[in-house]
C-alpha cells in the first residue's frame, strides 16, 4: 500500500508502534497534523478503495483512526469538512471497533469523533451500532453510547430518518444495548428505549421495504430475553413476541429464495452496502441468514432460561453450524460453547462426548495463530474457564497442570470472571486435594479481588455475585452461610426474573444438596451454576 505524508509520522517500518496507538487516542501528536487535514482526507478515500474488496485490516484500522484524528482536530479548529469526508472517515472508525478497539477504548474513540456526528449522523448511528454490540462494555462506556443515540436521534433525527439502513442500525443500537445491558438502566430508561425502537419500526413503513423484517428481528432479540421489554413491546406494538417472532423468521427463511428480487430492492440494498465491502448476491444472503441466526439464539435463550433443555440445546446446534457455514467464526465458538454448556446442565456431566466437546472447543479457539482482538480473547476466555471447571469437575488436575502458561493470561482478561472461576476450581478441587504447589498459587483469591468483583457485579441481586459469594463461604468452611446464599440466590431470581425457572431451579438444587464438596450431587449442582451464570 503506498502511502502519503502521514505515513511518515505514524508508521515505523510500516508497523505502527505502540506509542502512536496511545497518540491516536489523545490530542498530542494530531494538533501537529492540522495542516495535513488536505492530505489525510484524501488518503482515507484512498484506502477505503483498496481495501473495499477484501476488507480492513488490524494496521489499516489503527492507521486509519490515525488520520480521523487529524480530520477531526482540523475540524475543531474551523476547518470545514464535507458531509461525504465525514462519512468516509466514520465508516472507517466503523472498521477499526469493529474488528481491534478493546471495550475500554471505546469511549475515548466515540469522544474524538463527535465534532462529526452531525456531518454524518447517519453514519454516526451506525458506529454506535457497532460500539453496542461489543461484550464487556463498563457502565460509563454503555450510558455514554445510550446519551449518543438520544442526542443524534433529537438533534438529527431528520436526517436520520432519510437513510432506512441507518433506522435499522439505530434500532440495532437500542436493541443490544437491552439484550447484553439490561441491568444497567432502571425502568424509566428500559420503557424510553423500547419507546424508541417501536418509534424507529414505524418510521421504517414509509420505505415499504423488506429491510423491515431485518429490522423486526432485531427489535425482537432483546424481548426474548427479558420479560419486561416483551412487556412493553408487547403494549406498544399490539403484538404477541412469540407469534411475531415465528412470523418474522419464516419471512427470513422466504426471502433466503428470493434473493435476485431483494437486490432490485434499493432500500434493501441500502442497508447491505452500509455493512459490507461488496453488496452482491453472496453479501444478501449472509445478512439474511445472519438476521435469523440471531433471532435463534435469543430464542436459545428464552428456552434454556425457562428449562426447555431440548430445544435450547436444538436451536444452539442449528445455531453454531450456520455461523461455521457463513464464515462467522467468532459467533460460532460462542454457539457452539452454549451447546456444550446445555449439555452440562442437562447432565450428565462426565459422558465421553461431552468431554471431547470441551476440549476440541478449547483446542480450536486456541490453535496457532491466536487471534489478539477485544472480541476474541472475550471468546478465548469464556472457553477457557467452561474447559477449567469441566476439568475440575472430572478431577482431571493434571489436565489443568498442563495448560500452557501462555493461556493462563487470557482466563484473567475479565477479572470478574477470573475470580468466579478461580472460586469454582478451588471448590471443586481442594476437597480432593488437587490445589497444591504453582496451581494453588494460580488459582487463590484475595478478599480483595473479591469485594471488587462484588462492587463490580451489583451484589447481592446479581446471580454471578450469589454464586461467588456462595462459592467463598464454601472454600472457607462457612456452609451454613453458603446455603443461605443459595437459598438468596433463588428468591432474588424469582423476583427479577419471574419467568426464569432455571437459574431459579438450580440454585434451589444447590440449596438442597449443599454443603459437601466431596458429594457428587453438590458438586454437580455448582458446576451447573457455574456454566448457566458465567
Amino acid at each position: 500500500m503506498k502511502g502519503c505524508g502521514v505515513d511518515y509520522y505514524l508508521l515505523v517500518d510500516n508497523v505502527i508502534p505502540p506509542l502512536i496507538w496511545y497518540l491516536t487516542y489523545t490530542s498530542v501528536s494530531t494538533e501537529a497534523f492540522v495542516d495535513k487535514y488536505n492530505e489525510a482526507i484524501n488518503e482515507v478515500g484512498r484506502v477505503l478503495n483498496i481495501v473495499r474488496g477484501r476488507g480492513i485490516n488490524v494496521a489499516e484500522g489503527i492507521y486509519g483512526l490515525g488520520l480521523a484524528s487529524i480530520i477531526v482536530k482540523a475540524v475543531e479548529s474551523g476547518k470545514p469538512i464535507e458531509p461525504g469526508d465525514a462519512d468516509a472517515v466514520l465508516s472507517f472508525a466503523l472498521s477499526t471497533i469493529q474488528r481491534v478497539a478493546l471495550p475500554g477504548l471505546i469511549t475515548p474513540i466515540l469522544y474524538a469523533l463527535r465534532p462529526l456526528r452531525g456531518k454524518a449522523p447517519q453514519r454516526y448511528i451506525e458506529l454506535l451500532a457497532a460500539a453496542s454490540s461489543m461484550m464487556d462494555l463498563d457502565s460509563d462506556t454503555v450510558r455514554y453510547i445510550l446519551s449518543e443515540l438520544s442526542y443524534v436521534l433529537s438533534n438529527y433525527g431528520d436526517v436520520v430518518r432519510g437513510y432506512a439502513w441507518s433506522l435499522v442500525h439505530a434500532i440495532i443500537a437500542y436493541a443490544e444495548l437491552l439484550r447484553k445491558y439490561f441491568g444497567h438502566f432502571n425502568s424509566e430508561e428500559v420503557g424510553d428505549m423500547v419507546g424508541r425502537v417501536v418509534d424507529l419500526l414505524n418510521g421504517l413503513d414509509k420505505f415499504k421495504s423488506k429491510l423491515s423484517v431485518i429490522a423486526w428481528a432485531h427489535a425482537l432479540a432483546p424481548a426474548l430475553e427479558d420479560e419486561d421489554v416483551r412487556g412493553l413491546m408487547e403494549e406498544k406494538l399490539g403484538i404477541d413476541v412469540f407469534v411475531k417472532v415465528s412470523e418474522v423468521l419464516k419471512e427470513l427463511n422466504d426471502m433466503r429464495e428470493r434473493v435476485q428480487e431483494l437486490m432490485r430492492d434499493e432500500v434493501f440494498m441500502s442497508y447491505i452496502e452500509s455493512w459490507s465491502v461488496k453488496a452482491d448476491e453472496e453479501a444478501v444472503k449472509i445478512a439474511i441468514r445472519k438476521t435469523a441466526v440471531h433471532l435463534k439464539y435469543a430464542l436459545a435463550h428464552y428456552r434454556l432460561d425457562n428449562s426447555e433443555l431440548d430445544k435450547a440445546r436444538d436451536l444452539f446446534n442449528e445455531v453454531y453450524k450456520e455461523f461455521r457455514e457463513i464464515g462467522d467464526y467468532e459467533n460460532y465458538l460462542v454457539a457452539r460453547s452454549w451447546a456444550l454448556r446445555v449439555e452440562a446442565i442437562k447432565g450428565p456431566l462426565v459422558g465421553k462426548e461431552l468431554v471431547d466437546g470441551f476440549r476440541q472447543l478449547y483446542e480450536e479457539t486456541f490453535k496457532e495463530p491466536f487471534k489478539f482482538t477485544a472480541p476474541y480473547l472475550s471468546i478465548a476466555s469464556s472457553i477457557l474457564r467452561d474447559y477449567l471447571v469441566f476439568l475440575a469437575l472430572i478431577n482431571d488436575v493434571e489436565g489443568i497442570r498442563k495448560l500452557p502458561e501462555k493461556h493462563w493470561w487470557v482466563l484473567n482478561a475479565d477479572k470478574r470472571v477470573s475470580v468466579l472461576t478461580r472460586l469454582t476450581l478451588n471448590a471443586l478441587l481442594s476437597p480432593r486435594g488437587g490445589l497444591s504447589g504453582e496451581l494453588e498459587g494460580k488459582l487463590a483469591v484475595n478478599p480483595e479481588e473479591l469485594i471488587d468483583a462484588l462492587v463490580q457485579l451489583n451484589a447481592p441481586s446479581n446471580p454471578m455475585a450469589q454464586l461467588a459469594l456462595m462459592l467463598h463461604a464454601l472454600i472457607n468452611g462457612n456452609k451454613e452461610l453458603a446455603k443461605a446464599y443459595a437459598l438468596e440466590g433463588a428468591v432474588s431470581i424469582a423476583k427479577q426474573l419471574p419467568t426464569g425457572k432455571l437459574p431459579r431451579r438450580l440454585f434451589l438444587e444447590a440449596y438442597k444438596e449443599c454443603c459437601d464438596l466431596e458429594s457428587e450431587p453438590f458438586r454437580l449442582a455448582l458446576a451447573r451454576l457455574f456454566f448457566l451464570h458465567v
